[in-house]
């Protein structure tokens, strides 16, 4: 796979005619050594899908992403099963096969990233072949695709370097026809240690503030809602800030929400609360704005020992405390963020 590693080796660090960052005269041999680079607005992959954001994010097999600079949690993650049946070398000039009827996942950039890598882990599958995964990118502004196979010594593929705002068509295949490979997918901002990717910054070496998963939303945000998971957490009272029982953990908040522009309403509610007695699952959940130092405390709400909240929601950042009423024990638990 010599052709193919060079080709990756071409892939990292650089993009494809505007939105890969190689200049056009150098596409065709990149993307397609056989055929003249597609022109733009006719993808090479699938003529028949639709144009529709929306609708293609609802086509795609696994999970898709709507990413912008700076999103939270870093790496974003998806999974997938690897999907083969078409081979791939007329479009790469390299081996493997893909699902052309079907993206595997879309990745919508709302703004451009100076720097993204995307790469894989947890790969299974019933043999070698079914597990060396092949990664094809197709860039539906432009038409442009990218193909990438094993990377630094793995069968991994792997992509860094500049992605510019867009729609693109993430197929992920193998060396199997038969067969397919279960895999985890992320997205991050961050290098790996030792990256010669043009601008690549490395990961913080700390990790972020909040205990558990930290949400970056803006209005329209996809996948509505969004979710993360926790344990709540009690040693404060939570009188100390709220006009409302049960105790926090104001020394770490348990997520953090970054509110990129108003949202005329959001939602945060909780579900899947699992916990050793009924006091540790009757839940609080207090709000730090750290733009103005305001608190928002809620307990139950709907007649359950869940709390919400619901309403306007300011442009900023604010740390979330989920706590409960038994100070030595804490329930596990799922909170969802929604427009609707």
């Amino acid at each position: 796979m010599s052709h193919a590693n060079a080709l990756q080796r071409l892939g990292a660090g650089l993009c494809l005619s505007l939105a890969w960052g190689i200049t056009g005269a150098a596409v065709p041999n990149l993307i397609n050594p056989a055929q003249s680079a597609p022109s733009p607005g006719k993808p090479a992959i699938n003529p028949s899908q639709s144009s529709s954001a929306s609708e293609q994010i609802a086509q795609a097999f696994g999970d898709s992403f709507y990413l912008y600079p700076g999103f939270l949690p870093d790496p974003a993650m998806g999974s997938g099963v690897s999907l083969g049946g078409d081979e791939i070398f007329s479009i790469c000039g390299m081996g493997g096969t893909i699902a052309l009827d079907l993206p595997s996942h879309t990745l919508t950039v709302e703004r451009d990233f100076d720097y993204l890598h995307i790469y894989f882990g947890e790969v299974f599958g019933a043999s070698d072949a079914s597990e060396d995964l092949v990664l094809v990118m197709h860039d539906r502004q432009t038409g442009d695709v990218l193909c990438l196979d094993d990377t630094d010594g793995s069968f991994l593929p792997e992509f860094e370097g500049y992605l510019t705002e867009g729609v693109y068509d993430i197929y992920v295949g193998d060396f199997d026809l038969s067969e397919g490979s279960s895999y985890n997918i992320y997205l991050s901002e961050y290098a790996p240690s030792g990256s010669t990717a043009v601008g690549n910054p490395q990961a913080p070496t700390a990790a972020a503030a909040a205990l558990w998963d930290s949400f970056y939303l803006y209005p329209g945000f996809l996948p509505d809602p969004a979710i993360g998971s926790g344990v709540s957490l009690g040693v404060e009272e939570a009188a100390l800030v709220c006009d409302i029982g049960g105790t926090i953990a104001l020394a770490q908040p348990s997520h953090t929400l970054t509110a990129e522009d108003d949202f005329n309403n959001l939602h945060i509610y909780f579900g899947e609360v699992f916990g050793p007695s009924e006091a540790s699952e009757d839940l609080v959940l207090v709000m730090y704005d750290r733009q103005t130092g305001d608190f928002f405390c809620a307990d139950d709400s709907n007649d359950s020992l869940l709390p919400e909240f619901t309403g306007y929601l300011a442009a900023g950042t604010y740390d979330i405390y989920v706590g409960d009423f038994d100070p030595s024990e804490g329930s596990s638990y799922n909170i969802y963020l929604s427009e609707f």
